[in-house]
């Protein structure tokens, strides 16, 4: 994707900070957290307050969307190219073990019929559970502890 392009169509400067961000979130593919961002190498030059305030103004302008954990923990996630409504409005998944959140894209999130006067600013959907990878994890470790 033309991060540059994007981020001037929206009305945002195509800073290195921004287009850094943009770059880890789509190389990575599932939500990330502010202090993986923040801890990742490729971003290491932004200080936390930097990557901070140009995660908040690509979520204004729609270019990532936020998912907060069970955890207490917000994750932000790349919009694929040509959303349009409600963006990252797909269900997610959320591993109780590591922390590893996936989105299920093919899973749209249900409308919500709202009562008269009312404005929706945000909805979200949130399974939790135990990923594979930590799964098989336990499993071997289990046939291990048999030996």
């Amino acid at each position: 994707m033309d991060y540059r392009r994007k981020l001037n169509e929206l009305g945002l400067k195509a800073t290195p900070c921004r287009r850094a961000i943009l770059q880890r979130l789509a190389k990575e593919g599932e939500p990330m957290a502010h202090c993986d961002l923040e801890s990742d190498p490729e971003l290491a030059p932004f200080d936390r307050v930097t990557l901070y305030r140009n995660l908040k103004a690509m979520e204004e302008r729609k270019m990532i969307h936020r998912i907060l954990g069970i955890d207490g923990v917000w994750r932000y996630c790349i919009h694929d190219e040509g959303i349009v409504g409600c963006p990252g409005n797909h269900a997610h998944l959320i591993c109780i073990e590591c922390g590893r959140m996936v989105c299920l894209k093919d899973q749209p999130i249900p409308n919500i019929s709202l009562p008269e006067g009312w404005t929706i600013k945000g909805k979200q959907l949130l399974g939790y559970g135990i990923c594979d990878e930590c799964n098989s994890k336990k499993a071997k470790d289990h046939e291990e502890d048999i030996r």
